[in-house]
């Protein structure tokens, strides 16, 4: 599993804002095959939507988004691998901390392997 994230980033985001109702973030991700969704605001990572532990569709995500859960571009895939593992998450956010958290796409568990 050598190598970088760089080199598996999915760069076509699927993302949502944190004023966005709960229905629609569902609907988002059914749509896209996702089940994490990068909250973002003004182009940057403020959050993580884990829709799959979502329990109705009433409210907005940014009630029910957690702290930003990330993975730098630059770093291992194993890095990776681990913080997803941590997380119990299926897809991490991969940014770019450098331009103040600005969201560079996704990797998910498939990727790294």
């Amino acid at each position: 599993m050598a190598g970088s994230v760089a080199d598996v980033v999915d760069r076509h985001i699927v993302a949502i804002s944190p004023e966005a109702t709960l229905k629609t973030a569902k609907q988002l991700a059914r749509n896209s095959g996702v089940s994490v969704l990068p909250v973002i605001s003004e182009g940057r990572l403020v959050g993580v939507l884990d829709v799959s532990s979502l329990h109705g569709d009433s409210g907005r995500v940014s009630g029910a988004m957690m702290d930003p859960i990330f993975v730098e571009e630059g770093s291992s895939r194993e890095d990776a691998r681990r913080t997803l593992l941590k997380h119990g998450l299926a897809r991490l956010p991969v940014v770019d901390s450098r331009e103040g958290m600005r969201c560079l796409g996704t990797v998910s568990s498939s990727d790294l392997i």
